[in-house]
């Protein structure tokens, strides 16, 4: 063997370390990118749900004690203005525990602001029930029909 083929021999050599090197490199690169597009997946879907999220309403209710009284509180917890606000009471003699005029007088409420409320008074007395059956009804920009059934308890 020459001196010429050793130097061809390492000139090989090395151009095999390198072919494995950049195997590996690329390898790497492709589990990179493939991490990146899960990524970028993810962050677009938690984006949607937030943009999702902030067009709507979430209605919630339950009962305040105040003073001797009870009051039954509806309220807003949601990033967008619930409108057309409605309360049904599931049977007539939830209804009846509260003042009808006060409801009459309050729903249907025309918009709710995010964290807004509105309160209706409860004729709460040892007959009462201690748990009811409310359906609210709103709408938002998500959906023109939204529903929540909630079951507040004195």
């Amino acid at each position: 063997m020459t001196s010429s083929d050793y130097v061809a021999l390492f000139a090989l050599g090395v151009s095999a370390a390198a072919l494995f090197i950049t195997y590996r490199f690329n390898e790497r690169q492709k589990k990179f990118f493939e991490n990146q597009e899960l990524l970028n997946r993810t962050l677009q879907r938690k984006e949607d749900a937030e943009v999702k999220a902030s067009r709507q309403a979430e209605l919630d209710a339950n009962f305040l004690k105040i003073g001797t009284g009870y009051r039954l509180r509806v309220f807003n917890r949601g990033k967008a203005a619930a409108r057309h606000v409605r309360v049904e009471f599931a049977d007539e003699s939830s209804a009846d525990d509260f003042i009808s005029s006060d409801v009459e007088r309050k729903f249907p409420l025309e918009v709710m602001q995010p964290h807004g409320s509105v309160d209706l008074i409860a004729a709460v007395s040892m007959d009462c029930a201690s748990k009811y059956s409310i359906r609210l009804l709103w709408e938002d920009d998500h959906s023109s029909s939204n529903e929540r059934m909630v079951y507040p308890t004195i």
